[in-house]
């Protein structure tokens, strides 16, 4: 007696098909289309114009006013900063597709089926998220972040200097270290690594030149609050907070003007509903399974980031991952579908994609993804305690030697 598709088969079946027309939609000048998903005209943007010039000119005393990063960043991109601009974005954006082929593999350890099905299943997810998507298109050093904590999570112990690095690198990812408190050893090296991070520019640039490094990164931060979100709303931010102002206070400023806010005029206490990443937080710490602590750790510490742009939500294929797989997957898929739409109906046409912005969409699909995972803990079959432990069907390739 033969049987019908299961249900994994049916939603892992729908992910490729969905991928495989983004891929025809795109195939006919894709990095023209990639440079005009949104108001920057050309490819890396972030890359060219602040990372490149930050790192060529970093001897000279010269901090960039758009540098929001510790110095090691600009340390760490010297080897680019021999190259030619267009030498220099080319070997980039090649590192950015190799990142998302390296979390499409790591992802592809949680999904069910044979190895190569659940490769292309991985694969299927990267390309039909906007924000790994938005990430490659500015150049963003989001996608290794979110490779070095899945990487740290994944194998503990000494690639727990990953996640110590990227700490370093853009200091929210340090907050991520509390999910490695069952993996001792590799939190060891997560905070050797952190503190090697922040320490080593100290012994290679002069004191002024940290200083003014610094004062860049905490200038946001210490502007007035109020105004900060309003221009974060106004330029499109996807961070809870922002998209609560957007969706209930005022959507002034992003095509409301007639409208006050986009939904309903309510105080602006309710952004009292940003304590919802702490409940995040404390349940992935709870979690026994090294991916769901930091699945929740990621969906809600990012979530409560401000202005949080679409490309720091690039591990949000992890999420579905783990979603798909249980009681959840239709949250999940509903997710991956709201991700995906920006770039299927993007092609030779942005607007949609302004109008996804717009209305926080990237804050929805993260909300979907996360209800999935609260919805969907792991089974005690699943449940890996630390990452060297016993071989669990969680378990996958050993790190590269």
């Amino acid at each position: 007696m033969t049987t019908g598709p299961s249900r994994q088969d049916a939603v892992g079946y729908t992910l490729v098909f969905c991928a495989f027309i983004l891929l025809v939609l795109w195939l006919d000048a894709p990095l023209e289309k990639l440079s005009r998903l949104d108001h920057c005209p050309y490819l890396a943007c972030d890359f060219q114009v602040v990372y490149l010039p930050q790192a060529q000119h970093l001897y000279e005393g010269f901090v960039h006013g758009d540098w929001n990063y510790p110095p090691i960043l600009a340390i760490l991109l010297q080897p680019l900063a021999f190259l030619p601009t267009s030498a220099a974005v080319m070997a980039w954006t090649l590192l950015q597709l190799c990142l998302i082929g390296l979390q499409s593999w790591l992802v592809a350890d949680l999904l069910p089926g044979r190895r190569s099905w659940a490769l292309v299943q991985g694969l299927a997810l990267n390309l039909l998220c906007l924000p790994v998507i938005h990430s490659l298109k500015w150049g963003q050093i989001s996608m290794a972040l979110g490779v070095a904590a899945l990487c740290a999570f994944r194998w503990g112990g000494p690639a727990g200097a990953l996640i110590g690095l990227a700490g370093a690198v853009k200091l929210y990812p340090a907050v991520w270290l509390a999910g490695l408190w069952r993996d001792r050893r590799g939190l060891g090296w997560a905070v050797g690594a952190l503190v090697a991070g922040l320490g080593l520019p100290l012994l290679m640039l002069p004191w002024e030149q940290i200083q003014a490094f610094h004062q860049s990164i905490f200038r946001l931060q210490l502007q007035d609050h109020e105004r900060a979100i309003v221009s974060a709303a106004a330029l499109g931010g996807q961070g809870l907070q922002v998209s609560l102002y957007r969706w209930f206070v005022d959507g002034a400023g992003i095509g409301a003007e007639n409208h006050g806010s986009l939904l309903l005029s309510l105080p602006a206490g309710i952004g009292v509903l940003g304590l919802a990443p702490l409940a995040g937080v404390l349940g992935g710490l709870r979690s026994r399974d090294a991916h769901y602590r930091l699945a929740h750790l990621f969906c809600g510490l990012t979530l409560a980031l401000q202005p949080a742009w679409h490309h720091y939500f690039t591990l949000l294929p992890l999420v579905w991952a783990l979603g798909l797989r249980g009681r959840g997957w239709a949250l999940s898929l509903s997710s991956v579908a709201l991700s995906a739409l920006p770039l299927l109906l993007h092609p030779g046409n942005s607007s949609f994609y302004q109008t996804y912005t717009t209305w926080g969409g990237t804050t929805v699909t993260v909300l979907l993804a996360w209800a999935a995972l609260i919805g969907n803990p792991p089974s005690s079959a699943e449940v890996q305690g630390g990452p060297a432990k016993q071989p669990t069907p969680l378990a996958g390739p050993s790190p590269p030697s």
